[in-house]
């Protein structure tokens, strides 16, 4: 029972990190100068080890192969001059021309940092990833008076092999 109590105050007492305690910030063209107050959640992985399993008799040995760079979705609200909306589009311009061919990862590739900020307003940085836009969807309703509009948005990470100038 003391050990209980013990754990109990220990939980108590340990300042977690809450989960509206972080910012996002995007380098890159045109990129709206407010953009982070736009986003109203983020989802990304943190790491991802893709693994190849060999049977050995009734057990099993893993070994990692690769590893996968993942998607960033993001669901963001606009500003009623469509500024989100509008810089999203133009990434996925750079990234699909209209005659069908790709571009360059230079032209489309910008960096997205996820920072944690602190009680105190310190801002730590958690995670800074080489991104490009692949995919931007909405749904309009006539039912959905009073709300905002926002568009779940994805991007794939460029590499996991690190951060490389472009």
């Amino acid at each position: 029972m003391e050990k209980a109590k013990s754990y109990a105050s220990k939980i108590m007492a340990t300042p977690f990190q809450q989960g509206w305690q972080w910012i996002i910030e995007v380098t890159g063209d045109n990129v709206p100068m407010d953009f982070e107050i736009y986003v109203k959640d983020l989802d990304f992985g943190l790491g991802s080890i893709d693994a190849d399993v060999t049977n050995i008799g009734s057990g099993s040995i893993g070994k990692p192969t690769s590893s996968n760079a993942g998607e960033v979705t993001m669901t963001v609200r606009d500003h009623i001059d469509g500024r989100v909306l509008k810089w999203f589009q133009t990434q996925l311009a750079k990234v699909k021309h209209p005659n069908g061919t790709v571009g360059l990862p230079k032209d489309y590739v910008f960096t997205m940092t996820v920072w944690l900020v602190s009680d105190a307003a310190i801002k730590t940085p958690l995670t800074s990833m080489q991104v490009f836009a692949v995919k931007c969807d909405t749904t309009l309703s006539y039912e959905s008076e009073g709300q905002f509009i926002a568009y779940p948005m994805t991007f794939q990470k460029f590499s996991t092999l690190g951060a490389k100038p472009l």
